[in-house]
Order: structure tokens, then C-alpha cells, then sequence
């Protein structure tokens, strides 16, 4: 629907805006396509008006930024090492598995497996629109894979950031 995906617009807008003026503090060039990309696929559906059930799931995987954040609280206030940040580095890690890996690749089946067709031929969306959003989606599915690749090594780190000079020392 188009208030709900105008509400996510915004949301990405103002995070967006918070990455780019701390940069690359925040987040780097990943961080920035991931909002750029989900900003535009935002827009597009909400301009067709499609997809409320794909964006339903997409919202959700916003579950683990909460757990993010609270890290990089932790981390700024002189807390990284503590047992605190253990658990919220696991809580992040299931926040961001449930959410973004298995709920966003459940929620694919069902948009490739349906909602695609069912846009373009059903509902009369334009084929370039549709196309786009999917691929959009589908891009930010494997952009999950990569980042869930990273926190797992986090997580058996103890929330802890590798960093080379560890690396050398092991």
C-alpha cells in the first residue's frame, strides 16, 4: 500500500542520511546500496501499488536493526568486551537470521512462486516495474546471505570486530 511504503521510504531516508554523513562509520559502501536499492524498490511498489505482502516480510527483517544499534551503543560507550555485548551479538544474530534469512527467502518462494505472475497478468502492473522490484529483492536476499556470513564469526568471537592485527597474533 502506498502509506506503508512511503512510512518505509521515509524511514530508509532518514537512515540513509545517518550512514552517508558518518561515512563509513556507520556503514560502508554495502550499507549504502542495501538503503539505496530497498529505497527505489520502496518507491517503485508503492507507486504501482503491489507487493504489500513482499514488503510485510521486508519491514520485519528491521527487527534486528534494534539489536544492531544496541552493539554499536555498547562498542561507543567503552562496553565491547563486556558479557552484555555477548548477548547482544547472539540476540542480533538470531534477530537477523529469523528476519532476514529465513523469512525473506520464505517470503521469495512465495513472491517467485506467485505474486510476479499474478502482478503482470492479474493486477496489469507494468513487466519492467514488477521485474525490477523482484530483482531488487532477490538482490538483497544474497546481500543478507553475505552480511549473516560475517555475523556468525562475530558471534563466535563474542560480538567482537576481527581485525588484522588480531588475525596476526593467532
Amino acid at each position: 500500500e502506498i502509506p506503508t511504503a512511503c512510512i518505509i521510504w521515509g524511514y530508509l531516508a532518514n537512515d540513509s542520511v545517518d550512514i552517508l554523513l558518518n561515512y563509513p562509520k556507520l556503514g560502508g559502501y554495502d550499507m549504502v546500496l542495501h538503503h539505496l536499492f530497498f529505497q527505489t524498490c520502496c518507491g517503485l511498489a508503492g507507486l504501482i501499488n503491489a507487493f504489500p505482502f513482499a514488503f510485510a516480510w521486508l519491514t520485519i527483517g528491521e527487527a534486528s536493526t534494534p539489536f544492531l544499534n544496541w552493539r554499536w551503543f555498547l562498542i561507543q560507550s567503552g562496553r565491547g568486551d563486556s558479557w552484555t555485548m555477548v548477548l547482544v551479538t547472539w540476540m542480533f544474530a538470531l534477530a537477523f537470521f529469523l528476519t532476514r534469512i529465513v523469512l525473506y527467502w520464505t517470503g521469495i518462494s512465495k513472491l517467485w512462486g506467485s505474486q510476479v505472475n499474478y502482478a503482470i497478468n492479474e493486477l496489469e502492473k507494468p513487466a519492467w516495474a514488477v521485474w525490477s522490484i523482484t530483482a531488487i529483492i532477490l538482490g538483497g536476499a544474497l546481500l543478507n546471505v553475505v552480511w549473516f556470513a560475517h555475523i556468525v564469526p562475530m558471534c563466535l568471537r563474542g560480538g567482537r570486530r576481527g581485525s588484522k592485527k588480531a588475525t596476526k597474533q593467532n
